[in-house]
């Protein structure tokens, strides 16, 4: 009887630990991801600002425009898109690869993502022919707002 008390008590103390485990490491996937969107928030709030006030901010922007723009700042417009796509392609890989709570980003992030791939979808893909030797460019990104865009 002894050992079936304490074999139950064993059993009891593994399940407690697991469960434990479990919750802090929900905890701290949870505060893991919203640091990360804070980090995304003001690294790109002026950068967002700034291509906000160069093209509408619901449209898809053809090469062209980017291309206006690059000759008017010094390539300027371009490493501006490069640093936001990169920013929302960190937090999509950490998506996709389950760094990050995809339920706390898709309630903060959700539209502002699928509308920045769109709003992008054409550079992205100018890229990806102009460097066809490198992975494919914002590729998390792509798979993350298209797979929230279905939904």
């Amino acid at each position: 009887m002894k050992d079936i008390l304490e074999l139950t008590i064993n059993g009891l103390n593994m399940i407690a630990t697991a469960f434990i485990a479990y919750l802090v490491y929900r905890f701290s996937k949870k505060s893991s991801t919203q640091q990360a969107l804070h980090t995304l928030k003001e690294g790109i709030k002026e950068i967002d600002y700034q291509l906000t006030q160069k093209f509408p901010p619901h449209e898809s922007i053809r090469i062209e425009c980017i291309s206006e723009e690059d000759n008017r700042d010094k390539n300027r417009t371009s490493w501006e898109i490069i640093y936001l796509l990169n920013e929302y392609e960190a937090i999509a890989s950490g998506v996709n690869h389950r760094l990050f709570d995809e339920a706390v980003v898709r309630m903060s992030r959700q539209d502002a993502l699928i509308q920045t791939y769109k709003r992008f979808k054409l550079f992205i893909e100018d890229r990806r022919q102009k460097y066809p030797q490198n992975p494919p460019a914002w590729i998390e990104l792509q798979r993350l707002a298209e797979k929230w865009s279905e939904k």
